[in-house]
C-alpha cells in the first residue's frame, strides 16, 4: 500500500528531479520570453510605421485645409473633431482595451461574449449620433454643429474598426490594423485635399472622410467573422455582461481623462475665443503632440503580451 501510494504521489507530482531543479521550465520560458520580445518588436515596428503614416497624412491634410479655407474653417474642423473625441471615447465605453486584454486571456469566452459587447457598442454609438443630431436640429445654420454631425459618424467609424482591430492585438496580430489603417489613412488624405481644391467646402471632406471609415469598419468585421468561425473554436459559457461592462467601465474612466486631457484645451479655447482662434492653436498644437505617438505605440504593443503573461505564467511576465 505504501509503494502504490508512492508511485501514485509521484505520477500527480511529476519527477523528483523536475520539482527540484526546473531547469527545463527555465529553458523553456527564456524561449517563449525571446519569442514574445520578437513578436512584440514586430508588431512594435508595424503599429509604428503606420502610426507615423497616418500622423503625418493627417498633418498633410490639416495644412491644407488651413491653407485653403483658412483659420475659422479650419478652426471649426478641430474644435468639432476635439468634441466628437470626447464623445467618442465614452460611446466606446472602453471596450477596446478590454477586448484586447480577454483576446489575450481567454479567446473563447470572450468570442462567446462578442456578438453582446458589439450590440452594446452599436447601441452607444446610436446614442451618441441622437444626441448630436438634436444639437443639429436646434441649431441648422450652425457651421459647427454641422461638422460635429457629419464628423461623428465618421470618427464613430473609425473608432469601430479600431475596437474591432483591439481583438487582433489581443492575439498579437497587428499586420491587418496596420494595414488597413495605413491605406485608409491615405486614401482619406489624397481624397480629401482633391475635395478642397475641387469644391469650397468642408463638409463634403468631412463626409469623405465617413466613407472611408465606412470602408474600414467593413473591412474589421469581415476579418472578425472569419477569425470567430475558427474550427477549433472551443464552445464556453459567455462572460456575464454584467461584469464585462463593469470592466470596461473602469478602462473608459481611463480613456476619457485621456481624451479630455488632450481634447479640453481646444474646446475651452472655442467656447471663449471662437474658432478662428482654436485653428491657430491646433494648428501649431499638432506639430508639438507628434512625439505622443511613441509611447502610444509602445504600450498597444505590449499590453496583450503583459495580459496573456499575467493571466498564464507569472515567471513569464517577470523574464519579459
Amino acid at each position: 500500500y505504501k509503494r502504490q501510494h508512492s508511485e501514485s504521489a509521484v505520477r500527480r507530482k511529476g519527477p523528483i528531479h523536475s520539482r527540484r531543479h526546473p531547469v527545463s521550465n527555465r529553458s523553456s520560458s527564456g524561449g517563449s520570453s525571446t519569442r514574445t520580445l520578437n513578436t512584440t518588436a514586430r508588431n512594435f515596428g508595424l503599429l509604428g510605421a503606420a502610426a507615423i503614416g497616418n500622423r503625418l497624412l493627417a498633418l498633410v491634410l490639416g495644412l491644407v485645409l488651413a491653407r485653403v479655407f483658412g483659420p475659422s474653417v479650419y478652426g471649426v474642423y478641430t474644435l468639432a473633431a476635439a468634441i466628437v473625441l470626447v464623445i467618442v471615447a465614452v460611446t466606446d465605453f472602453g471596450l477596446a482595451p478590454y477586448i484586447t486584454r480577454e483576446a489575450a486571456q481567454d479567446r473563447d469566452r470572450l468570442d462567446a461574449s462578442l456578438r453582446s459587447l458589439v450590440t452594446v457598442r452599436v447601441l452607444l454609438a446610436a446614442v451618441g449620433l441622437l444626441g448630436v443630431a438634436v444639437w443639429f436640429a436646434l441649431d441648422p445654420d450652425s457651421d459647427l454643429a454641422q461638422a460635429v454631425l457629419i464628423l461623428y459618424l465618421a470618427l464613430s467609424l473609425e473608432s469601430g474598426f479600431y475596437v474591432g482591430a483591439a481583438y487582433l492585438q489581443g492575439l498579437e496580430t497587428m499586420r491587418f490594423e496596420a494595414l488597413i489603417g495605413l491605406v485608409g489613412g491615405l486614401v482619406r488624405t489624397i481624397g480629401g485635399v482633391a475635395l478642397v481644391f475641387l469644391v469650397d467646402d468642408l463638409n463634403y471632406v468631412l463626409v469623405w472622410m465617413a466613407l472611408v471609415a465606412f470602408a474600414q469598419a467593413a473591412a474589421v468585421v469581415l476579418r472578425l467573422r472569419r477569425e470567430r468561425n475558427r474550427p477549433d473554436r472551443v464552445r464556453v459559457s459567455p462572460i456575464p455582461l454584467r461584469v464585462a461592462l463593469a470592466s470596461s467601465g473602469a478602462m473608459m474612466i481611463v480613456v476619457v481623462s485621456n481624451a479630455l486631457i488632450l481634447r479640453a484645451d481646444s474646446i475651452v479655447i472655442g467656447a471663449f475665443e471662437g474658432s478662428e482662434a482654436v485653428g491657430f492653436y491646433t494648428a501649431a498644437y499638432a506639430l508639438v503632440t507628434g512625439v505622443q505617438i511613441v509611447p502610444w505605440i509602445l504600450s498597444v504593443a505590449v499590453f496583450p503580451v503583459f495580459s496573456r503573461t499575467f493571466r498564464q505564467d507569472h515567471e513569464q511576465l517577470h523574464a519579459t
